[in-house]
């Protein structure tokens, strides 16, 4: 009979907040990838993390995706020209942009109502960044 193959533990997400400028962009990742057990991927939340990101892993010798994944958020022009190419989370920004000063633009005319749940799609742009995690 077939069985199932032992499953390894995984040590739980780890997020890191405070990113706000390069430097601490910078601190972070190094912080991030000096680890023993450092994460397998980074999850940046936008493409500006990113770039900062990529730069550090790059300086520290690291390849991607063979032994870090990146993936960030926002369809930025240089994640697609990058090597390799960066995965994204493409969000709608123009969209999300249109219902925010749609929202805003009834407010000022006195159309109060109640809060509002927008929820607009998203897609994930797979590109070359993303890899099997390493042992």
């Amino acid at each position: 009979p077939l069985g199932r193959a032992p499953v390894a533990p995984h040590p739980p997400p780890t997020a890191r907040r405070g990113s706000h400028r390069a430097e601490a962009t910078r601190r972070i990742t190094d912080q991030l990838l000096s680890q023993p057990d450092r994460p397998t991927a980074i999850l940046a939340s936008d493409s500006v993390i990113a770039l900062e990101i990529l730069r550090t892993i790059r300086q520290s010798g690291m390849r991607i995706p063979e032994e870090i994944s990146l993936i960030t958020f926002h369809d930025a022009d240089w994640t697609g020209v990058t090597t390799p190419p960066i995965t994204v989370v493409d969000q709608p920004v123009y969209a999300l942009g249109h219902s925010v000063a749609d929202l805003l633009i009834r407010r000022l005319k006195g159309d109060i109502q109640p809060a509002e749940r927008l929820v607009l799609r998203t897609a994930i742009i797979t590109r070359g960044s993303v890899g099997a995690p390493h042992p």
